[in-house]
């Protein structure tokens, strides 16, 4: 009799099957989550490496005649793409990204470096002397690569100072340009290393707590030239001894990162000013912000590159693949009538307030300077999301300050092997739901397999 009557499930049965099922719609609501924010993040990327590659296009069209100013925007861009082909970096890609995304990021790498080197053989040969003078003295910084830093750098916000407490110091771009092939043994000396006391005066004294703008920025960039080539020791010694004139101070950098710190979170908070309305961002304001968050973003802080900022500055680029100069390119272009824009020569300086040797005034009415650093900062954001994307950084250290992490305790300093474990795994958990929520409906199979079975055999 009970051979005939169809199956009826035993309590123990109903409780497995219900806890699955529970199972089973956790997971799938994971999945669904997980891909919803994975299609945003992946829609986000692509935005930037199209506006990107939009930007090169425009260098490639003009190779040889590329800035030595744009140069060094090239350069950063490099570092920051060739830090993802570190070799513990591109075992993870292998294994969590797309082949076409890393196929396109290959080849997007690849271009850079071809229209940086034709744009650095032009200027190696170039015929115009005041060109040449000013490639002679910087020439380091562009004909070697730039050391890439770690993505994972903290601003030193207790350290910073309001916008509205500083005061703008005497600051122009012939003296900062002089200062550096002082450093870099090109200037009147001959010697590398060498910083004279007018140097020390403008890039050191007024550091930190006074300087803003263009006069931050150089001064970081100051730094960078000077590990670049060899002068840590004696940057790092100006620095103590600036520092123990200045005991009473506590803003005062005492080393090179912390140096790095104070300058970038000094830098966050000027450029969280002009994102306030960066849509009346005028020329020189959107120059500045780029500059700021190109030098910031390579130096490791990805806190001058939440979305929000760098979703805004894609609009800043023009549909020719570069950043307005402030003149209006389409107004430009119709004044030209048929004749082309991206050719002819190179005119006077553009008047933005930033007193460059070389950024000079383009037919077409674009900023290389601007449309470099733009590409900068975009290579800087792409890096960071790939890496955060494949769990070498927690995702919300792009907002994450000094003060927000609280002081290791001896217990949390003798576990940190184990912390730093427990983080890279927190940071792959929706990876690993998403992987569970795709083994779920095997398992709904076999559930029903298993329920098929009993039915036969009762």
């Amino acid at each position: 009799m009970a051979g005939h009557d169809r199956f009826r499930p035993t309590g123990l049965f109903l409780v497995i099957f219900a806890s699955c099922m529970v199972l089973l719609l956790d997971c799938s609501q994971s999945s669904l989550a997980s891909a919803a924010n994975s299609d945003e993040r992946g829609h986000e990327l692509v935005m930037y490496l199209k506006s990107l590659h939009s930007a090169l296009q425009y260098f490639e069209s003009r190779a040889s005649r590329i800035t030595l100013d744009a140069m060094f925007c090239l350069r950063m861009v490099l570092a920051q793409l060739k830090a993802l082909r570190r070799d513990d970096v591109r075992e993870l890609m292998i294994t969590q990204l797309p082949r076409k995304l890393m196929s396109y990021l290959d080849r997007l790498r690849n271009d850079v470096q071809q229209t940086f080197d034709e744009s650095l053989d032009a200027m190696r040969h170039t015929h115009d002397l005041q060109t040449h003078e000013y490639f002679k003295k910087l020439s380091f910084v562009v004909e070697n690569d730039w050391k890439s830093y770690g993505m994972n750098h903290r601003l030193a916000m207790s350290k910073s100072t309001p916008v509205s407490e500083r005061t703008p110091i005497l600051f122009d771009e012939q003296r900062s340009d002089s200062c550096m092939s002082g450093m870099l043994g090109t200037g009147g000396s001959g010697r590398k290393c060498s910083i004279s006391k007018m140097c020390v005066k403008i890039m050191f004294e007024p550091f930190g707590a006074r300087s803003e703008g263009y006069a931050l920025t150089h001064q970081t960039l100051f730094a960078i030239l000077g590990i670049t080539n060899g002068c840590q020791r004696t940057y790092s010694t100006l620095l103590a001894r600036i520092a123990a004139m200045n005991e009473t101070d506590e803003k005062r950098p005492t080393s090179i990162r912390e140096l790095f710190d104070i300058s970038c979170a000094n830098v966050y908070l000027e450029m969280e000013k002009r994102m306030v309305n960066p849509d009346q961002a005028d020329a020189l304001q959107r120059d500045i912000f780029l500059e700021q968050g190109s030098l910031c973003s390579y130096l490791g802080y990805p806190g001058v590159l939440p979305s929000q900022w760098a979703k805004k500055t894609l609009p800043w680029l023009e549909k020719v693949g570069c950043i307005d100069d402030g003149r209006g390119i389409a107004k430009l272009a119709s004044q030209q009538g048929d004749a082309d824009p991206m050719n002819g020569k190179q005119k006077r300086s553009v008047s933005t307030g930033r007193k460059l040797l070389f950024d000079p005034q383009q037919r077409d009415g674009c900023s290389q300077h601007a449309t470099g650093l733009f590409m900068s900062y975009m290579a800087g954001k792409i890096r960071y999301m790939i890496e955060a994307d494949i769990g070498l950084h927690r995702e919300d250290l792009s907002l994450l300050r000094e003060e927000d992490v609280p002081a290791p305790s001896s217990h949390t300093q003798s576990s940190s092997k184990s912390s730093s474990l427990m983080e890279r795994l927190s940071s792959q958990f929706p990876r690993i739901m998403n992987s569970v929520a795709q083994s779920s409906r095997s398992l709904y199979r076999k559930l029903e397999d298993l329920r098929q079975y009993l039915l036969r055999h009762n």
